[in-house]
């Protein structure tokens, strides 16, 4: 059975201050077929941010931009010219949906 979520990346990071947190960015599949890009904060200090989830999204093209946005509201960037990164996320992708793991590996490399 294929999972209806995934996480495609996750990390953690702290400040001058003490303050820390992680991040996990993740992709579902909807009843209606369409996905879905989020990201939760976990923090060890409240409050945590908040970050606007992607949905009704068809293609693994559409994919790659919602994971890029998402991450970028949190402060970091996808490191999309990194092959390992991209590798990760499309064996992620594949239990998810096939056909958009390879979607999102064409759009990533174009």
């Amino acid at each position: 059975m294929n999972p209806s979520r995934v996480t495609v990346q996750e990390w953690s990071d702290d400040n001058m201050g003490g303050y820390s947190w992680s991040w996990e960015i993740w992709v579902s599949r909807r009843k209606d077929g369409t996905f879905s890009v989020g990201a939760r904060q976990f923090v060890y200090e409240p409050p945590a941010q908040k970050v606007e989830t992607r949905c009704r999204l068809k293609t693994g093209a559409q994919v790659l931009i919602a994971i890029e946005r998402v991450i970028d509201e949190t402060g970091y960037s996808f490191p999309k010219e990194n092959l390992k990164t991209i590798k990760e996320v499309v064996n992620k992708l594949k239990s998810l949906d096939p056909k958009c793991a390879e979607e999102f590996r064409v759009a990533a490399l174009a």
